[in-house]
């Protein structure tokens, strides 16, 4: 009987230890969870409570089974007690055989109540028959119970296994779930849901095994979610495909704009360009702010200045490469800044003409058969022409053309490159007054004339050295024409004798200004053209500038000077400098006087270099400081 008890209290542990085994933590992401998450945490689903409520039915239901297996086990007690003390006083009473009805219950499984209450009472055993039977019985009970209880502890190591596995599984899921939360932000509410229920589902029915009702219940349920999750689906298209659309709208709205007022601004422009003549000349000048005039001195710099020389030598000065060069009879002189000797040449030259460009510079002598180039250190070569030499011009990249007269041709130009090398030749029936090379140097404009009529004719002409064929040929131009340039609006400068004129790219011509006295001197630059002329009073003469940049077909300036009657024109540095009788001017584009100097009458040339000016008269070299 003790045995009997003792494995009654043993199956009564392990049902408690059952009832208190909690069930399996639920994969429901509640807030602790989600506890410093930057999204909202989902709602709870209807599944989720239903699984809930579910398990606090089977916890109660636990409950009751346990209260009710106490009661039997109590009940069974007070059973075996009474049928005891029957059993004692029926042998004192000396009765020969008694029987002994023995129930012995099995431990209920909590999971499975429904069908252990339906289960019948163990077997009834005769004690007092058969002894050994009660035993075995008890033994086979014992070794039941450890069975049972093995199989217990199996499973709760298994279910603790489980939960750290599961706990791991949520872990992992909360951590995608972060990740998701992003996502699910930019979709629509009902795509939310969706995505929320399947998660669900798919966490619970991991966790916890689905009963047969609760199956059913499932299968009832899922073609209603399974319609109400294609019907968010659909909608949840909708409204994105909505979404693109208006926003692909929005961008042909923003292009459409933008284009527009492309339009509007291209349009504004080329009808302000096509109307510049109208507009252009009455703006001219206002943006050229009148500077404050620099009254230089005029005294000379003393050191190695003046440089003398004699009187009856044929003398010119040039301006280079930071240096100056004088030409006399016999001599060619290179000098720095400071009036120190750099180099020096002597030459047979009967009349010397010099002309410089870049670092190098070009000694020639007119009507003679004899040129050299050169630099500030020395002589680089030297040509013998068969013919006379009529005019020379040397350009930035060192070409330098020739032009001769022989018996078949009135002008024969031919052009040498830097090395002394003829790459180019050219004929012409017409009498070359002018070369100009273009920018590049490897090609030149060539001003020709003729008599017709009684009528002197200019034509200018564009030749490219790679080429044959003439670029470009102009009008009948009726007047001498002296020097001709391309300026920077791609137009020509052409001076005439008796006219200034514009022509365009083309050679047609653009515009004609006639002296109102006797040319005195020119001076041509990219930016701006210059020409000086007798005044109308004894002393006095005319300045007229004009600019590159103008439209105009009128001078942008006209300047009527005193203090002298106008000697020599240069220009230097988009500036425009004018010798007078007893002064030197420094003029910008836009006419402003910016410096002025009193100077010696005897000056007959100069040349500026680096904010000084570098005067020649009949005996001397002098130099003065002037600033612009």
């Amino acid at each position: 009987m003790t045995k009997v008890m003792r494995i009654m209290n043993k199956n009564n542990d392990n049902n408690k230890n059952r009832s208190n085994i909690s069930a399996p933590e639920s994969d429901f992401i509640d807030k602790e969870t989600f506890h410093g998450a930057d999204e909202p945490l989902p709602e709870v689903t209807a599944r989720e409570k239903r699984r809930r409520s579910r398990q606090e039915r089977m916890k109660r239901k636990r409950t009751e089974v346990e209260k009710r297996l106490k009661e039997e086990l109590s009940a069974q007690k007070k059973l075996a007690d009474k049928n005891k003390a029957e059993n004692e006083k029926t042998a004192d009473d000396g009765p020969e055989h008694q029987e002994v009805e023995i129930v012995i219950q099995a431990p209920s499984d909590p999971v499975k109540e429904d069908k252990t209450e339906k289960e019948e009472p163990a077997e009834s055993i005769d004690a007092e028959k058969d002894p050994e039977a009660v035993d075995e019985a008890h033994q086979d009970e014992e070794n039941e119970s450890e069975t049972v209880d093995d199989t217990a502890e199996d499973a709760e190591e298994k279910s603790l296994e489980d939960k750290k596995l599961e706990k791991k599984l949520q872990k992992a899921q909360i951590k995608k779930n972060r990740e998701k939360i992003v996502l699910i932000k930019h979709e629509t509410v009902e795509d939310d849901e969706d995505d929320y229920d399947v998660f669900d589902e798919d966490e619970a029915s991991a966790v916890e095994p689905v009963s047969d009702d609760e199956e059913i219940e499932e299968k009832e349920e899922k073609p209603k979610k399974k319609k109400k999750k294609q019907d968010g689906e659909k909608s949840g298209k909708a409204k994105v495909t909505d979404i693109r659309t208006a926003r692909k709208k929005q961008k042909m709205k923003r292009r459409l704009k933008v284009l527009i007022a492309l339009l509007i601004v291209v349009s504004f422009g080329l009808g302000v360009y096509l109307s510049r003549g109208y507009w252009v000349p009455k703006l001219e000048g206002i943006l050229d702010r009148p500077h404050a005039t620099i009254i230089n001195d005029g005294k000379t710099v003393s050191g190695n200045f003046p440089i003398t020389f004699d009187e009856t030598a044929v003398n010119t000065i040039s301006a280079f490469n930071d240096c100056i060069i004088k030409v006399d009879d016999n001599h060619i002189y290179f000098y720095d800044e400071a009036g120190e000797e750099i180099s020096s040449l002597s030459h047979s030259f009967a009349n010397p003409v010099v002309k410089t460009a870049g670092k190098r510079a070009l000694v020639y002598d007119s009507g003679g058969n004899k040129l050299s180039v050169m630099n500030k250190k020395g002589e680089l070569f030297t040509k013998e022409i068969e013919d006379p030499i009529l005019l020379a011009q040397i350009g930035n990249n060192s070409n330098v053309a020739v032009v001769t007269q022989n018996d078949k041709y009135e002008a024969v130009m031919t052009v040498y490159d830097a090395d002394g090398t003829l790459i180019y030749k050219w004929q012409s029936y017409k009498k070359v007054v002018d070369i100009t090379f273009d920018d590049k140097g490897d090609g030149c404009f060539v001003t020709t004339f003729k008599s017709k009529n009684g009528l002197i004719c200019s034509y200018l002409t564009y030749l490219k050295f790679d080429s044959e064929d003439e670029q470009m040929q102009s009008g009948v131009i009726n007047d001498l024409v002296l020097d001709t340039m391309m300026n920077d609006n791609e137009d020509y400068w052409v001076v005439g004798a008796e006219n200034f004129y514009k022509l365009d790219k083309d050679g047609n011509v653009l515009f004609t200004y006639e002296y109102n006295g006797q040319l005195i001197d020119f001076t041509l630059n990219k930016a701006s053209a210059a020409v000086v002329v007798e005044g109308v009073g004894k002393g006095n003469g005319v300045l007229t500038i004009f600019r590159a940049d103008s439209d105009s077909d009128k001078p942008n300036s006209v300047i009527y000077t005193e203090g002298g009657s106008p000697k020599k024109l240069h220009s230097s540095n988009g500036m425009t400098f004018l010798l007078k009788e007893n002064s030197i001017d420094a003029y910008d584009k836009a006419g402003n006087l910016l410096a002025t100097a009193n100077v010696s009458s005897d000056y007959i040339d100069f040349a500026y270099l680096n904010d000084a000016v570098y005067f020649l008269d009949v005996r001397e070299l002098n130099k003065i400081s002037f600033k612009t």
